[in-house]
């Protein structure tokens, strides 16, 4: 298995913390994320400082990539995005968790398989609104609105998250927005 391959499906598998969320309450999954964030952050400046050995831990974890060599990873970017996320009234953080689980590593499959090597791709978007309307339209609970509206959210944050790592920005923004959709009742 390829390093992306072992990536994406790492990422995907995150979708697991919403259904957590959905069986025991999100204040524990909250609580368990405020313990782990730190504990993540440790292991980042530790890592960015080189007070171990990164191609070790590339080894051990072999989902670093060489960007990331002297900044956070992508893991603990998704990782604070979820705590965000799950700061969002009900049903905003199972919203939220559960597409950016789906949504980017899908993006980054269908843009690396069809946008021509490019970093962000109108292909790549296209999945990431494709894997959100899957997520949330099996959900259940979600009404029309919420799910367009989620959809579109993690296509455009997924997008055009600007300075920030789409793996912070997509969780909360599609939690925020899902719930204040489902508050309006639109």
């Amino acid at each position: 298995m390829t390093s992306a391959l072992l990536r994406r499906t790492l990422h995907a598998s995150t979708i697991s913390i919403a259904f957590v969320g959905i069986w025991i309450g999100f204040d524990i999954v909250r609580i368990v994320l405020l313990i782990l964030l730190p504990l993540w952050a440790a292991v980042e400046f530790f890592r960015i400082r080189g007070l171990f050995n990164f191609q070790k831990l590339q080894h051990f974890i072999p989902v670093f990539r060489a960007s990331e060599h002297s900044k956070p990873s992508g893991a603990f970017w998704l990782l604070m995005g979820f705590s965000l996320a799950a700061w969002a009234p009900h049903p905003g953080p199972q919203a939220g968790i559960a597409v950016a689980a789906i949504a980017d590593p899908l993006a980054s499959l269908v843009g690396g398989r069809f946008g021509n090597g490019r970093g962000k791709s109108w292909q790549g978007s296209l999945g990431a609104l494709l894997g959100a309307a899957a997520v949330l339209i099996l959900m259940p609970g979600f009404s029309q609105s919420s799910v367009l509206a989620g959809c579109f959210a993690a296509m455009i944050v997924e997008r055009w998250s600007c300075p920030f790592d789409d793996n912070l920005t997509v969780a909360p923004a599609v939690a925020w927005v899902v719930w204040y959709v489902e508050f309006l009742q639109l």
